[in-house]
């Protein structure tokens, strides 16, 4: 039987926030939210960064069982230390004299430090408890406003060939109209709430009275202190850091394709692949015709 790799740093803050004093807790929210700026400061940054005193910021990293801030601070930073040094160039790269090409590079840099973090964020449980809401729901109902409805929509038309009715929350139509699709649902369903930093407060307040009417919730978001994670069943996480914009969607994105696959591989037949290939043949671009290759320039003539 495999077991799950040993337990990283920004887990354990995950799953013991409760019990942490209210000031230890918002280092430790501070940290969730932001673990490669976390590991780069120095104990006075983080202290001020969560409000706190540098005294509290010492004894948090006692409770944790570490000596002191630098043993704390020494496994974070070797938690992350792939990631960190793309994310840290975006952060602290000087903008003058960056070509079109430097700034590209360092972006994608960054997308794919989001991408390994988001990875090792996920757990065996996670991962069985996403798949396993998806498969029993009656409705499935991807929800993302602003940035996140792009991610939304992504998903529902992943999700749409695997599921019995797949909904869609993207903001048409206004909040009127996603309220009156909430009073259609109920026991059964299943909401995906999407969203990252800046989060939404109208996906939050949709999210609570979905709880409320008994729906089940499976949140895509950046991260465990995400209130997004509080408020739902199980969570997915794809952190967001960006070196410019206020957030990035690639790793969030990158999980709906990913959760969208796992879902075909449980539901998914041959059969039922075989006759959609079939169905929406006529309607694809499909060259069958024997590779054409260029003619060759005709020979200069001499005159």
């Amino acid at each position: 039987m495999d077991q799950d790799p040993p337990q990283t740093l920004t887990n354990r803050l995950a799953q013991g926030l409760d019990a942490l004093s209210p000031a230890h807790r918002r280092l430790a929210e501070f940290v969730l939210q932001h673990p490669f700026r976390a590991a780069t400061m120095g104990i006075e940054e983080l202290a001020g960064a969560a409000q706190v005193s540098v005294a509290t910021a010492n004894r948090f990293a006692h409770r944790l069982g570490f000596g002191g801030f630098p043993e704390f601070r020494a496994e974070l930073l070797q938690q992350f230390q792939r990631a960190l040094a793309p994310v840290e160039k975006l952060r602290t790269a000087q903008q003058a004299g960056d070509s079109a090409r430097d700034l590209l590079h360092r972006a994608l840099d960054g997308a794919a430090a989001n991408l390994g973090q988001a990875a090792a964020l996920l757990t065996e449980q996670a991962c069985a408890d996403a798949v396993d809401l998806v498969l029993a729901a009656r409705r499935v109902v991807p929800l993302g406003l602003g940035i996140s409805a792009l991610t939304a929509r992504f998903l529902a038309e992943l999700l749409q060939p695997y599921c019995p009715a797949v909904e869609l929350m993207d903001g048409s139509g206004g909040t009127e109209r996603m309220v009156r699709q909430l009073l259609r649902l109920g026991p059964g369903d299943l909401l995906i709430p999407i969203s990252v930093p800046r989060y939404s407060r109208t996906t939050i307040d949709l999210l609570r009275r979905a709880k409320a009417r008994g729906l089940r919730a499976l949140a895509l978001t950046d991260g465990p202190a995400s209130p997004l994670a509080a408020e739902s069943d199980a969570a997915l996480f794809g952190p967001a850091e960006h070196g410019v914009l206020h957030g990035s969607s690639v790793a969030v994105m990158a999980l709906a394709e990913a959760l969208a696959g796992a879902v075909a591989r449980r539901r998914g037949t041959i059969a039922g692949e075989a006759e959609l290939a079939e169905q929406i043949m006529p309607f694809l671009l499909v060259d069958d015709a024997p590779a054409r290759r260029p003619r060759p320039p005709a020979p200069e003539r001499r005159r």
